[in-house]
């Protein structure tokens, strides 16, 4: 099963299977860990100062980041015309998009890429896309949206005029909750993903 699954991401992805199977194996001997800076809630340091030329990029954890750079390795059809960078906030994830939209093929992303990204790209190559791709946008669109309502709803609480705020966050109230529906529509989905990132590229109230 795992081979023919192998051979076929090697068709689309146009990394030789050999070189699959073997960081595959290498993937599987060395599990990601958690640093004990994370673990005790210690903020990361700026990957820029790792030492020896390093950027020390840290695996992207499981959730919506994670599955939508997924997502971007196996369908980047889709992920071009719905991702863009200013939705991740995590450091890996924003440079994995990165990597992988300035690249023709994910072989041309692996190879371009620093070691630890590239060793994170073949990691999701591996992982097979499980979950509907308007499932994936939708989650990380709702994740994406959560955090601008709370901070829509701290700048309406500071602004001398807090009315101008009302009609971005009820829009967003009100489509969160269609997002909690059974059979999402990926017309809503798009419509969200836009207006987060016109919000988080521009600063707009989305009117």
């Amino acid at each position: 099963m795992v081979d023919q699954y192998l051979m076929s991401l090697a068709d689309s992805t146009r990394i030789d299977v050999a070189r699959l199977r073997e960081r595959l194996t290498e993937i599987r001997r060395r599990p990601p860990e958690t640093t004990p800076g994370e673990r005790a809630g210690v903020p990361r340091e700026d990957p820029r100062d790792a030492p020896g030329g390093s950027i020390g990029l840290p695996p992207i954890p499981q959730g919506a980041e994670r599955e939508a750079i997924r997502l971007a390795v196996h369908r980047p059809d889709i992920a071009r015309a719905a991702l863009v960078v200013e939705l991740f906030d995590h450091q890996t994830a924003r440079a994995a998009l990165e990597v992988l939209m300035s690249h023709e093929s994910l072989a041309a992303a692996v190879a371009a890429a620093p070691p630890e990204l590239s060793e994170e790209l073949t990691r999701l190559s591996v992982e097979e896309l499980l979950v509907e791709p308007t499932d994936v946008l939708g989650r990380l669109a709702t994740e994406v949206a959560r955090v601008e309502m709370i901070e829509l709803e701290r700048e309406a609480r500071a602004s001398e005029d807090p009315l101008q705020y009302s009609q971005a966050i009820s829009y967003l109230k009100v489509t969160l909750e269609e997002l909690r529906r059974p059979h999402l529509q990926s017309e809503t989905v798009g419509e969200l993903l836009d207006w987060l990132k016109l919000r988080r590229s521009e600063g707009d109230l989305g009117d």
